[in-house]
């Protein structure tokens, strides 16, 4: 029998932008751009695989920057590997989070071929999109926050959305492969100074989400500013994150993964998995057992992440992609992050599975909880046994409840 959870709420401040649009006018404003950099010219703008509040108007009002200064801006896809390493890939990925012409009022540019452009200092090649280095100028766009496979200084933001993103498969492969052995932050910061020193790089724009996924700030940087601006937002972003509010747990439902929820599927720092070559596990949280219920559609058949999980179910794995995540996997060096978990028909199966697993020693006393998403993390559920621990961390939403199946064996989600 499977235990009754509770539901509660993590509450923290969640500093927002009131109004992102006149934010990114008053940041480019303030670079004092000289017009002649942008007039007449080309000027791509980035834009990657990730589901980033507020993106099309964001780009929108770079593009618009770019127009007023007497420039064609043109969006270029920056993924990496995504999409299925092509360009009608990155199309379709960038079509689904709402980047298109009409609402950035740029045309979009997919290209999945690369050149190198240079090497760092200690040998390795540089690659970017062929059809980038064309352009005039670039513009660097990207949101600033943790990175799901390493931990520095600098972790997923405008460095990496040069390094990777515009690498294309072959850039990101190469920066993938050597960093297991160089490390993740020399390898994208040693590399985009390739891109700056190589490429007419004119700005970047930073953006920073709260832990509700909302707009929280915006920075635009000249390119000798970018690297210690980065650093600067992405301690901003860590001291607004959140987490669960434990350090342990038999049972962790998931209800959902995604490349739109995290570059890995799920937060590795939140469930307290990596897996990558090289790089240490989180000291917390302990989880025994993981369960992933469904795939987001977002995610186009990319299930990265999956290997995460211990258990998952049979319309996740009919969902899957295999080329687009065998790529994706071996492209980022994170093999054990593909892999397939134990698969069972249903939902309801799939958490039965991962209790009964624990041994009978357990069999009464099962702590568990329940998450949207590892990027929704307000409200959750979870047992009395884990209440108790945190309950001057929360708020309390009802009382104790069974988890509720439909006639096909899937969860009815708590949070609807």
């Amino acid at each position: 029998m499977l235990p009754k959870l509770i539901k509660i709420r993590q509450n923290m401040p969640a500093p927002q932008l009131a109004d992102v649009a006149s934010e990114v006018r008053k940041q480019l404003a303030a670079l004092s751009q000289d017009p002649e950099t942008m007039r007449g010219k080309r000027i791509g703008i980035t834009a990657g695989s990730r589901g980033i509040r507020n993106i099309p108007l964001i780009l929108n009002e770079v593009a618009r920057f770019v127009k007023e200064a007497g420039g064609s801006p043109v969006i270029v896809a920056a993924m990496g590997s995504h999409g299925g390493a092509t360009a009608e890939g990155q199309k379709e990925m960038l079509d689904s989070l709402g980047i298109t012409e009409a609402s950035t009022g740029a045309p979009v540019l997919c290209h999945e071929e690369a050149a190198r452009i240079g090497e760092t200092e200690s040998g390795i090649p540089v690659f970017c999109n062929e059809e980038a280095i064309k352009l005039d100028g670039l513009a660097i766009v990207n949101r600033i926050k943790s990175h799901t496979d390493f931990s520095g200084e600098i972790e997923s933001g405008l460095c990496k959305m040069m390094t990777i993103g515009l690498g294309n498969n072959q850039g990101a492969g190469t920066a993938h492969y050597y960093a297991v052995n160089n490390g993740y932050t020399e390898m994208i910061c040693d590399s985009a100074e390739v891109f700056m020193k190589k490429l007419p790089i004119l700005f970047g724009l930073g953006i920073v989400e709260n832990w509700k996924n909302q707009t929280m700030r915006i920075e635009a940087v000249y390119p000798k500013d970018l690297i210690a601006k980065e650093k600067e937002l992405l301690r901003y972003y860590k001291e607004n994150s959140l987490k669960l509010p434990f350090t342990q747990a038999d049972v962790l439902v998931v209800e959902e993964l995604g490349k739109n929820i995290s570059g890995a599927g799920m937060d590795t720092k939140v469930i307290g998995r990596i897996r990558i070559l090289g790089q240490k596990e989180p000291d917390y949280p302990k989880i025994t057992n993981v369960a992933v219920l469904n795939l987001t559609e977002e995610s186009h058949g990319n299930a990265t992440g999956i290997g995460l999980a211990d258990y998952s179910t049979l319309r996740v794995f009919e969902a899957l992609d295999l080329k687009a995540t065998t790529i994706n996997g071996l492209t980022s060096m994170s093999p054990d992050q593909i892999r397939i978990p134990v698969i069972l028909d249903t939902d309801r199966e799939a958490i039965e599975a991962a209790c009964t697993t624990l041994g009978p020693a357990k069999e009464n006393n099962i702590a568990m909880a329940v998450i949207r998403n590892t990027a929704l993390l307000e409200e959750m559920a979870v047992t009395e046994n884990i209440l108790e621990q945190i309950r001057d961390k929360v708020e309390v939403l009802g009382a104790a409840e069974e988890l509720r199946f439909g006639a096909d064996g899937r969860l009815v989600s708590m949070f609807e």
